[in-house]
């Protein structure tokens, strides 16, 4: 199969070498063809890439992925009856839509939220001082601060604190104000760079993944290509954040392997190789994952008590929610796709393409989750924190857990069994766990055939069989039985 599958790729890269070992190596191989040769083009990303070392530092901290959590007050309870919202390829919409650094970032004396204008991105380090959460969800991640003391948290989100300091985009520092009470905040350090929208050829770029994702939806016979085409529609936003400047690592035959951690001479010289020869942004990946958090953790706040977990682009929820929350949500992204659409001089059908059905696809929307086309209520639901729920419809049982294949589902008879200390067997989820051994001595290894060879490698690993035992840590277990 892998000699075949090389075979194939070779019509598209000619050389083994020259093959790309990811779904977001292939888009990126194929957006640099496209732009390599565009002036315009890499000249708006050499002016976007920050070459200061501090500012690419603060960057990374800044970064944060998508929002996975439970509602603590919905924990280890099962629940009838949940609804399901998913929104439509979240980071596309955004990457297409909204506004984003466009200038090498420079030092600003800003002291407050008031003093921020809506025309420049802002990349701060603040420090709060007793903070607590207005809300039953909370938002914060622990491991994004520092300096932080006198703490309550929920599964690794801030309640409250004495004190805490962490790196922000001016997206989330909104977001966290309006979100949490304080009695006082410090800007310690602050930048700013202009607020514009996107190339207009990777908007398009994106548009076209979207396209052609959507025309091969649900044709028969076009499974592949719906497969091919989705996988790169869905690695665009991954490459804005590749992390191109890491920490070396070198082996030499005396001191054997060295870790070369980064200092700010080395990062400097790695940004101006990458505005040499970049054509693509990481400022843009960091706005990007602010502005869909924002997205979605606005609608989170006004269901508050009705969440009962998230997972970057979907939202749970108990009966008796405000359904128009999301129609008017939606209603704002027509008029902004149509406003931008207008002002890129981008048809509108491409932000909202028909399948092969003649059903359009608007990006960006919140839709009820459905099977079949029909909306999908879950008959029952339980969640045990991040990563760890479980759901029943119509009799079958379905899992989400970090680590344990779906296979694990077989584990249960019914959801309350999905509780701390509940193990899913290998039997059930085909699980191994690799074992290293790098003092290995030499044994005589019998194949399937019984022919016998002598091994003398001096390290190995091999794939054991494991399970996997369903439970949360203390202060967390603490806290939803509080």
């Amino acid at each position: 199969v892998v000699y075949e599958y090389i075979k194939m790729e070779l019509n598209t890269y000619n050389t083994v070498d020259k093959i790309p070992i990811t779904s977001t190596g292939k888009v990126r191989k194929e957006l640099q063809k496209l732009v390599m040769r565009d002036m315009k083009y890499r000249r708006i990303v050499r002016d976007s890439i920050n070459t200061r070392p501090s500012v690419y530092n603060m960057l990374v901290e800044a970064f944060a992925g998508g929002y996975t959590h439970a509602n603590y007050m919905w924990s280890d309870e099962v629940i009838n009856n949940v609804d399901s919202y998913d929104e439509t390829s979240a980071y596309p919409y955004v990457l297409v839509t909204h506004r984003f650094p466009s200038k090498i970032f420079t030092e600003a004396r800003i002291d407050s939220l008031e003093q921020m204008s809506d025309r420049y991105a802002y990349l701060i380090r603040v420090t709060f001082y007793n903070i607590r959460c207005k809300y039953y969800n909370n938002f914060i991640s622990a491991s994004k601060c520092n300096n932080i003391t006198g703490y309550r948290l929920d599964n690794g989100r801030v309640i409250r604190a004495d004190e805490l300091s962490i790196t922000l985009t001016d997206v989330d520092f909104r977001f966290i104000c309006d979100t949490y009470d304080y009695d006082s905040y410090t800007i310690t350090r602050c930048f700013e760079s202009l607020y514009n929208y996107l190339p207009d050829k990777y908007i398009n770029f994106i548009l076209d993944k979207y396209v052609n994702k959507t025309k091969f939806k649900g044709v028969k016979g076009k499974e592949i290509e719906y497969a091919l085409e989705k996988g790169k529609f869905n690695s665009i936003y991954g490459m804005t954040v590749t992390k191109m400047i890491r920490d070396e690592v070198s082996y030499s035959n005396e001191e054997g392997w060295l870790e070369q951690p980064l200092n700010d001479t080395r990062i400097f010289e790695k940004l101006m190789e990458e505005q040499r020869k970049s054509f693509l942004s990481f400022a843009w990946g960091v706005w990007c994952t602010a502005y869909a958090r924002d997205n979605l953790l606005r609608r989170v706040v006004a269901l508050d008590d009705h969440v009962v977990y998230c997972d970057t682009d979907s939202i749970k929820l108990v009966q008796g929610y405000d359904k128009s929350i999301f129609e008017k949500y939606n209603e704002s992204v027509e008029k902004k796709i149509k406003f931008v659409s207008n002002l890129l001089h981008i048809p509108y059908d491409r932000y909202c393409p028909a399948d092969s059905k003649g059903r359009t696809h608007l990006l960006g929307v919140f839709e009820c989750e459905t099977d079949a086309g029909r909306s999908v209520t879950y008959d029952k639901f339980i969640t045990q924190g991040a990563k760890k729920y479980a759901v029943e419809k119509d009799g079958n049982i379905e899992i989400t857990v970090s680590g344990v294949p779906k296979s694990g589902a077989k584990c249960l008879h019914n959801l309350e069994e999905f509780r701390d200390d509940l193990v899913f067997d290998y039997k059930y989820t085909n699980k191994n766990t690799l074992m290293y051994n790098d003092h290995q001595a030499p044994f005589d290894l019998v194949d399937y055939n019984g022919v016998k060879y002598r091994v003398t490698d001096k390290s190995g690993v091999c794939l054991l069989p494991t399970t996997y035992k369903l439970g949360k840590a203390m202060d967390y277990a603490l806290l939803i039985t509080d």
